[in-house]
């Protein structure tokens, strides 16, 4: 008869399912190269609307491989807000003269909102 030694704490604990959430609305970071010690990775994502967000779960996909995290729960929250654009003219071109041709700045803060690159400015 054989008396069981091992310690306590080198047990396999029981596995834990790991159910994927609904990615819908992720934010996604795109060619990443860790090095060793401390890494930044810049997340981006777009949300439907303003609101209170967390980061309930990671996934890493490689190719074909994809790695999930267990649920992380509410510890990572962050607010996202809408930002209004602005359009105005540059403070150089405060005083003009009717009649004559002049060069004007232009300024748009898009703010929140996105301008697709072949859109047009139409001054009315």
């Amino acid at each position: 008869m054989f008396l069981d030694r091992r310690r306590k704490d080198s047990h396999v604990k029981s596995e834990t399912e790991l159910v994927k959430t609904d990615f819908s609305i992720s934010a996604k970071s795109s060619n990443i190269q860790l090095e060793s010690g401390l890494n930044a990775i810049r997340l981006s994502a777009k949300v439907p609307s303003p609101g209170s967000f967390r980061l309930g779960q990671i996934s890493i996909g490689l190719k074909s491989f994809e790695c999930i995290s267990p649920r992380l729960g509410c510890r990572y929250t962050f607010n996202v807000e809408r930002v209004p654009g602005s359009v105005s003219l540059g403070e150089e071109n405060l005083s003009l003269i009717a009649g004559i041709e002049q060069f004007l700045t232009l300024h748009v803060e898009t703010g929140s909102n996105e301008i697709k690159h072949v859109s047009l400015v139409i001054y009315t």
